[in-house]
């Protein structure tokens, strides 16, 4: 049975010396606060990475359920270059106080620590050994199977079994500073690369070897041992297993392999006594970002019509057109699992 393994933020930070411009290849949208930039003097890969001065500089995103990472497993990662401060520093912060939350950062002794809900409250959940100042340090918080890994630089320096449901949504996903609750004295000083965080799939539970280079944009199809690519778009049906896909970008605001929302509903004209099913253009827009996830055609005789393999964390509208130009378009909005317009299928 095939897997699909999908960030749901991937950073490279890549771009030139001093730009504000952060591009995520998830198509998260991100907006640089006070100073924070790109730098091209130091990087782990692209040539640039993130600088942060440790005084308001931070990135921000909104804060969707795509980070709620609920019961199941995760991995929140990246490349670290941290200046000594003498306290605590977040590295990438989606926290409220008292909430199912969570938070990776630098504690005051320069080691990985993960913050989050334990069951009861939010509280100290793991914490790593190696001091992570003044080099770059690849660090992973991962959850697989019931157990928070910390991670550094390939070796599992601490794990503790956590299997509690990281249930609540927080306004802003943060890289460099705790920003929903906020809090200046965890602002974060030094440099920052390669963020990716995955929902769903717990990278590492093991010593494993650090990324050698950048994140691939792509999602991994795992086939028994083998993994496989599986480009933009790329529909189930076109996967045979006798041939790894060919590489491509994966924008989440594509239907995937694996993916577990559906969405129906049907189209009919308003009249009496009943109303009657139309046949029409249909197309699914992902609310985050206006992006168009599909398009199909209603059914002529009962109006239905269906998109399936659809992200269950995104809220959606459906935009219904009439091709005969009799009408102008109708929208319905809000549609998501908690409006109880999306449907959870296994």
């Amino acid at each position: 049975m095939a897997t699909t393994y999908a960030p749901v933020a991937l950073l490279h930070l890549d771009g030139p010396n001093a730009s504000t411009n952060v591009v995520d290849a998830m198509h998260n949208l991100w907006q640089a606060s006070d100073g924070a930039k790109l730098t091209t003097a130091d990087s782990k890969f692209g040539g640039s990475c993130l600088s942060l001065d440790g005084s308001g500089d931070f990135i921000t995103t909104q804060g969707g359920q795509s980070f709620v990472f609920g019961t199941g497993d995760f991995t929140v990662e990246a490349w670290v270059k941290p200046t000594n401060t003498g306290r605590a520093m977040q590295v990438v912060d989606f926290y409220q106080t008292n909430q199912a939350s969570w938070q990776m950062e630098v504690n005051a002794a320069g080691r990985l620590h993960f913050y989050g809900w334990n069951g009861i409250t939010t509280a100290s959940l793991v914490t790593g050994t190696s001091s992570l100042y003044g080099a770059w340090h690849h660090v992973a918080i991962s959850r697989k199977a019931g157990t928070i890994y910390a991670c550094v630089d390939g070796v599992v320096e601490a794990s503790v079994a956590n299997a509690v449901n990281f249930s609540n949504q927080v306004g802003q996903l943060a890289i460099g500073a705790q920003v929903s609750m906020r809090n200046a004295a965890y602002d974060y000083a030094g440099l920052i690369d390669e963020v990716r965080i995955t929902r769903g799939t717990g990278w590492y539970s093991a010593n494993f070897t650090p990324p050698s280079a950048p994140f691939p944009d792509e999602a991994v199809i795992l086939i028994g041992q083998q993994r496989y690519a599986l480009a933009v778009g790329q529909p189930a049906a076109a996967y045979s297993g006798a041939r790894p896909l060919f590489a491509g970008r994966l924008y989440r605001n594509f239907q995937i392999l694996g993916a577990e929302g559906r969405l129906v509903g049907t189209v009919k004209e308003k009249s009496l006594p009943a109303n009657l099913p139309l046949k029409r253009r249909v197309r699914l827009v992902r609310e985050r970002d206006g992006a168009t996830v599909g398009e199909t055609w209603s059914d002529a005789t009962t109006g239905a019509y269906v998109f399936t393999n659809i992200d269950a964390a995104e809220a959606y509208s459906v935009v219904t057109y009439d091709y005969l130009h009799n009408y102008r378009a109708v929208i319905a909005d809000n549609l998501s699992v908690a409006s109880g317009g999306v449907e959870l299928v296994p």
